[in-house]
């Protein structure tokens, strides 16, 4: 058995049996020692000194190298609400409909290549509220700019388009509750349903 090889092992010599089995004193292709019974090697049960499974392990675990992420929770928490009836905020999308695109459903890198890293203080944000989480209809957004973009958000239709009541204030110079009376009082606001 002295020199022969089993995979990154080479025998290098006789080890003191025990329970009545052949055993050998190995040398593993990256350096360490390791004293294998014969049964093992013969049968392909043992391969290395454990150095090949921490390296498959370790593969395996690379995909994205981005597991803790801002990114990828954003990418779990956004495919839960949509899939999962347990979640407290189904019945506001999966309930109604709303749906991630098998394009992201499947793959975080996918996600992640067409959004990109989630920015500093910014979140998923779906442009059309009854649209489905897919690139066309996301972007990376503020909690304000979130907050003027919900179905319950109150528009206002300026110059044949709706508008946020924040962007209305802005561009008649007022503060936000100014804008919204003046609105009111016009007849030019509604919810974004």
């Amino acid at each position: 058995m002295i020199g022969m090889k089993f995979e990154k092992l080479t025998v290098v010599a006789n080890a003191e049996r025990k329970n009545y089995r052949n055993r050998y004193l190995c040398k593993c292709h990256c350096g360490n020692d390791v004293t294998v019974e014969e049964v093992k090697l013969k049968s392909g049960h043992t391969k290395s000194c454990g150095c090949l499974q921490k390296e498959r392990t370790s593969s395996a675990k690379k995909t994205h190298g981005k597991s803790g992420c801002k990114t990828i929770r954003i990418w779990y928490e956004m495919r839960a609400r949509c899939r999962r009836k347990s979640h407290k905020q189904y019945p506001n999308y999966g309930g109604r409909g709303i749906v991630v695109c098998e394009r992201w459903d499947k793959s975080f890198e996918a996600f992640l290549e067409d959004m990109g890293e989630a920015p500093d203080k910014m979140s998923i944000d779906r442009i059309n509220n009854n649209g489905g989480y897919e690139p066309e209809n996301c972007r990376w957004a503020t909690k304000s700019e979130q907050g003027a973009n919900t179905r319950a958000s109150r528009v206002v239709l300026w110059e044949g388009d709706y508008i946020s009541i924040e962007k209305y204030a802005k561009i008649i110079g007022k503060s936000r509750e100014c804008a919204h009376y003046w609105a009111k009082k016009n007849g030019i606001i509604s919810y974004k349903y």
